[in-house]
């Protein structure tokens, strides 16, 4: 679920620049990104507008030092999440990417294959992927939602990143956030209905 996002499907809901989304699971529930103004919450990476609002919350997963020491400051539990792991049941962490800001994405395991979360992309969609599919060999990447940090590319890099896509066997893409909306119009062609329209107030239901 979709609750924070500069792009809405429902009229109640206002937009505003960050993300945040709701894994609703059978054990804990976990907040991916904290948008700019809100358990388990694991902030993608140190920008504010993906951040503010984990102060609400007792228990953090983190990975920018910047971070970290300002969880640390407010006296609130932090784990680090440097390299890929588990950090749930059938919830994973691709670790911290190289690039600036460092950021980690969310892999969720279902029963069609493996969900990718994104906050910016700033290290890359297809490294992004790249990374979930070297750490499952076992599975596929059946959908790949969030910000793609493809809103400046021109068409010719929207139609290589989309192909390049799936050509790894993406089978489903959601862009949001930072994917700007040529992005969006590029996949909603290339992936037709297989392109989710996506924003603040998204449902997506996943296989178990």
């Amino acid at each position: 679920m979709i609750v924070y996002d500069n792009h809405t499907v429902d009229s109640r809901l206002q937009a505003r620049w960050g993300f945040a989304s709701v894994v609703l699971l059978p054990g804990p529930s976990i907040l991916f990104d904290t948008g700019g103004g809100q358990p388990h919450p694991s902030p993608q990476h140190a920008h504010p507008w993906h951040r503010s609002g984990r102060d609400r919350y007792r228990r953090d997963l983190a990975h920018p030092r910047r971070l970290r020491n300002s969880i640390g400051s407010r006296s609130l539990g932090c784990e680090t999440c440097d390299v890929p792991r588990r950090i749930a049941e059938r919830v994973y962490t691709t670790g911290e990417m190289e690039n600036a800001p460092r950021e980690q994405a969310l892999v969720v395991e279902m029963g069609d294959g493996l969900v990718v979360i994104t906050g910016c992309a700033h290290p890359g969609i297809l490294s992004i992927v790249r990374r979930v599919k070297s750490m499952r060999t076992d599975a596929d990447v059946s959908l790949v939602m969030g910000g793609f940090h493809l809103l400046s590319a021109s068409a010719e890099q929207l139609e290589g990143t989309t192909d390049h896509l799936q050509e790894l066997g993406l089978r489903r893409v959601a862009p949001s956030h930072c994917s700007g909306d040529a992005c969006r119009d590029v996949m909603r062609r290339m992936y037709g209905e297989d392109c989710l329209v996506v924003g603040a107030g998204s449902v997506i239901p996943l296989p178990d």
